[in-house]
């Protein structure tokens, strides 16, 4: 059981951290740095932008006590200014909640909230530089179910070859058929579409 920092000799910044299996942790960190996903986006810009071997893994102490080594991870991030943590030491499981929580009903100090400021500021953001997209351009883009740029106009609409049915279908709608029975009776594939196709082209 060991309180350990991962140090970047260019900036001179640290990441405080404490772990009950050391070489273990050494590993999950690095995987995660170098596959983009580490759960400190402070300490990730700065693997990104000055690169893996700026960075050294040192033991600061070794403990038989865990209690007594999550107390020690507390006190140094408390203690210490120049740090990539952005949530308080000591902290492991259901701790991170409620009064469990070493902070818990404790206000940040500035001096902390102008480091997080900071952390976040100018070319540190994620959007630095970049022009945000809207959300339907993002879902656009992102969600391959969405369909406002998908063309179903004329004899791209899946049910175009129903239109010239419309007659059949205001019969059926006369008879008390359900969209679903209708298009379960002509072969539809989307009642949804059936049901504006009819309402766009055949209601009179």
């Amino acid at each position: 059981m060991v309180v350990y920092e991962i140090r970047c000799e260019v900036d001179g910044r640290f990441y405080i951290g404490a772990t009950i299996n050391y070489h273990k942790r050494h590993l999950e960190h690095l995987n995660d740095l170098r596959k983009q996903k580490h759960h400190n986006q402070f300490l990730q810009r700065a693997f990104n932008k000055y690169g893996e071997d700026s960075f050294s893994f040192h033991i600061l102490k070794e403990f038989s006590n865990e209690d007594e080594m999550w107390k020690y991870e507390e006190k140094l991030i408390e203690e210490r200014t120049n740090i990539y943590n952005a949530m308080p030491g000591g902290i492991r499981g259901p701790r991170m909640y409620g009064p469990d929580n070493p902070k818990y009903g404790k206000q940040i100090s500035e001096q902390q909230r102008k480091l997080q400021s900071k952390a976040m500021s100018g070319e540190n953001h994620p959007f630095w530089g970049k022009k945000r997209p809207s959300h339907s351009e993002f879902m656009k883009a992102n969600n391959p179910m969405h369909t406002h740029n998908v063309d179903m106009s004329g004899a791209k609409n899946p049910n175009a070859k129903y239109i010239s049915r419309m007659d059949e279908i205001a019969d059926l709608r006369k008879e008390g058929l359900t969209w679903p029975q209708i298009a379960d009776k002509i072969g539809a594939k989307s009642v949804e579409s059936l049901r504006v196709s009819f309402k766009r082209f055949g209601a009179k």
